[in-house]
């Protein structure tokens, strides 16, 4: 959490006449949670098993779609077991643990892992969400909505879905 403090402090601030939060950690630290960490069951370990390494959004990705128990997909950051904090997809159970396809296959689970839940079926585009620069973050920016009753046009933040 402190990484994402210091980043936020550090990190390249967005225009706040048109982003809702100053830049990625922000909305990180503001929307996220944590969850806990698990051994990858050997169901979704054999499953995942051929995936390559560093391929986490599209492994989450896929596993939130096909995997027989309903996963959730989630972005966020996660500390490697040496330290290191990452950005990182993951899933989660039903019990909002860890099912990591990455980190529990190519090497062992995260230490920590802070996110934010998606539901992919409901962002009509394929991952990364939080991070995406090609779209210039769609999802930290603001956008004009008509006020209620008023007729005017006020900014109001984009919230995760």
């Amino acid at each position: 959490m402190e990484f994402l403090r210091e980043a936020r402090r550090n990190f390249r601030r967005f225009d706040a006449t048109r982003y809702a939060y100053k830049n990625v950690p922000d909305y990180l630290l503001q929307c996220g949670s944590f969850f806990k960490p698990q051994a990858l069951p050997d169901d979704v370990r054999l499953l995942v098993a051929h995936c390559p390494p560093k391929r986490c959004y599209v492994v989450s990705f896929t596993l939130s779609k096909v995997w027989k128990t309903s996963l959730r997909y989630v972005e966020g950051w996660a500390l490697s077991r040496s330290g290191s904090p990452i950005e990182h997809a993951w899933c989660i159970d039903e019990h909002d643990v860890v099912v990591d396809g990455q980190w529990g296959v190519h090497a062992d689970v995260g230490a920590a892992y802070f996110g934010i839940v998606f539901e992919t079926t409901k962002m009509g585009r394929k991952p990364p969400y939080i991070d995406d620069f090609k779209r210039r973050h769609p999802l930290l920016k603001r956008v004009l909505e008509q006020a209620s009753g008023a007729g005017r046009r006020t900014l109001q933040s984009k919230r995760p879905i």
